[in-house]
């Protein structure tokens, strides 16, 4: 179990669900790109590859819940005077999904990270699900899209730094091999037969797909549903 524990750390602190990274105060360099992100793992994902260039702005701060997350009039205010907008997509900001079509449709830069995973790198939990699952940042190789994504949006809005964020793609790409190999490493010592990991909340399965693992949550992909059947399912009776 301790070898799990530590399995899990390891690639929750890279990507940044750790969600201890501070959310930044509101942008006041006008010569620097302007990026408001929406959960912490984006925000971290934009200070890895923008570094000093960009003024990074998350909407989530550590212990936000991005299924139940509602925007307020601030967060508004924040996405219209923002140069880029970075959002993870795929329903995971599902009470946000209609100010974030709407600034898309009123031609402000606004991009999903869920649109470059290929649709066969997406999991479809069943078919009560008419979406899928949106924990995209768990398999360390959509990741690795979704930072070539975040820096070839950067490189368009500020093409004046696009050496920099070439260099600090190359570095973060690099960091996410040797997290990858590592994980692949420590979950060789752990038997197959002993490879499950029973969560409350199922945001774990790209991790279980990645490094074969069988995951089984007590509730859904997204925290507004309740835990039920699954319930019985894994009961030792």
């Amino acid at each position: 179990m301790n070898r799990i524990v530590k399995v899990f750390f390891a690639v929750l602190v890279v990507l940044g669900f750790s969600c201890n990274q501070p959310v930044n105060k509101e942008n006041t360099d006008g010569d620097k790109l302007s990026v408001i992100t929406t959960t912490t793992m984006i925000t971290d994902l934009a200070k890895q590859i923008g570094g000093d260039a960009i003024n990074v702005q998350g909407l989530m701060g550590s212990g936000v819940d991005p299924h139940l997350y509602k925007a307020s009039e601030g967060d508004v205010s924040k996405l219209y005077g923002a140069n880029v907008i970075v959002y993870n997509g795929v329903h995971l900001e599902g009470k946000m999904d209609d100010i974030l079509k709407k600034m898309n449709s009123s031609s402000r830069k606004t991009y999903a990270i869920g649109d470059v995973i290929p649709e066969q790198n997406l999991i479809k939990p069943n078919a009560e699900y008419s979406h899928h699952d949106p924990h995209i940042w768990f398999d360390i190789d959509n990741w690795k899209l979704a930072a070539n994504y975040v820096a070839k949006i950067l490189t368009e809005n500020d093409i004046k730094n696009k050496e920099l964020y070439a260099n600090n793609l190359a570095k973060y790409l690099v960091e996410l091999d040797e997290l990858k190999s590592n994980v692949k490493k420590q979950i060789e010592k752990i038997p197959t037969e002993q490879r499950v990991l029973i969560t409350a909340h199922d945001a774990f399965e790209y991790f279980g797909k990645a490094f074969n693992f069988e995951v089984l949550g007590l509730q859904g992909i997204s925290t507004v549903s309740e835990a039920g059947a699954l319930m019985c399912e894994i009961s030792p009776n």
